[in-house]
């Protein structure tokens, strides 16, 4: 088993699941009526239910269950496929729309669990792969709080359901989740290489 990949899609996965249920609860306070469409621009979502009531309960299930996948299935046989089923189930019912990217990402992520890194072995010079290996943690931190904190901060300053002007907040925001994605993305590569180096580890 691949351990820093398995454990970037456990905490990831995870935190996706857990981030389409809060969508849920926000959706369900808007009560059991029609909603101006498919998209939800006020929720940052889509939907195929057009019910704010339809919709909560879709984003919550598909959440929970995707949480509850990533932390207990992913290595199945069956895990990476559930986890992009679940995804996308959450994103047609409300989960959000900025969960798409990331829940690709995890998904690749995914099936190099127990797969082989023999590409990555190939293509990354020693030296190279030793400093990306060293790199992983801090990137994987830095990038989990980056996007927690863009997470807390759209949940509190800016949460969905009220149409606002774009205006500071949001810049804030937008920047703090950007930069937090790029170190989750560049995290990838780094656990790839932490994964080759502890195979090589003599025992």
């Amino acid at each position: 088993m691949n351990r820093s990949t398995y454990a970037y899609v456990r905490v990831l996965g995870t935190a996706l699941g857990l981030t389409a249920t809060a969508h849920g609860i926000f959706e369900l306070r808007r009560g059991n009526r029609a909603t101006d469409g498919h998209l939800m621009a006020d929720m940052g979502a889509f939907t195929l239910a057009t019910n704010y009531r339809a919709t909560g309960f879709g984003a919550m299930s598909a959440g929970l269950a995707l949480s509850g996948w990533s932390l207990t299935r992913m290595r199945s046989g069956n895990g990476p496929p559930v986890f992009l089923l679940l995804s996308i189930l959450g994103f047609l019912f409300g989960g959000g729309i900025a969960q798409v990217p990331v829940s690709l990402l995890v998904w690749g992520a995914a099936t190099k669990v127990d797969g082989s890194l023999s590409w990555w072995e190939r293509s990354l010079p020693f030296g190279a792969r030793a400093a990306l290996a060293a790199a992983w943690l801090p990137a994987f931190v830095a990038g989990l709080s980056l996007v927690a904190a863009g997470i807390a901060l759209w949940l509190l300053v800016l949460p969905p359901g009220d149409r606002r002007r774009v205006g500071g907040m949001h810049y804030a925001l937008w920047s703090v989740l950007g930069c937090g994605l790029t170190l989750l993305v560049a995290a990838v590569p780094c656990g790839f290489a932490r994964d080759i180096e502890a195979r090589q580890a003599p025992d």
